[in-house]
């Protein structure tokens, strides 16, 4: 939540200052996605494959050895690589496809 909370604001201001470009623009059913359609379809996305990953997290966060601990692991690892994917990108889809590694860490 707390990685989310940071993030999220900029990656609206993101989507946005490249929806104004003819170039990166790009639309979803019709709609061209700007930064409130783009946080609003980040957070669907997220809590969307949230369910997933709570299914998958229960099942590989057996009690071994090693289960539970990786599973944190990846899940602590997935908010340093969302942010730095985030920094870099240029694209909004793959702005959009961090939401992805945000249900990872959240999930």
């Amino acid at each position: 939540h707390v990685a989310n909370h940071a993030q999220l604001p900029t990656l609206g201001q993101e989507l946005d200052v490249l929806s104004r470009q003819a170039e990166t623009r790009f639309t979803v059913f019709g709609v061209v996605v700007d930064g409130v359609v783009g946080v609003s379809m980040s957070k669907i996305i997220a809590e969307t494959t949230m369910i997933a990953v709570v299914v998958g997290a229960k099942w590989s966060s057996q009690p071994t050895s090693a289960g539970l601990k990786l599973t944190l692991l990846a899940s602590y690892a997935s908010v340093p690589v969302r942010a730095f994917v985030n920094s870099v990108a240029t694209d909004g889809r793959v702005l959009l496809a961090t939401q992805l590694l945000d249900a990872m860490g959240d999930g």
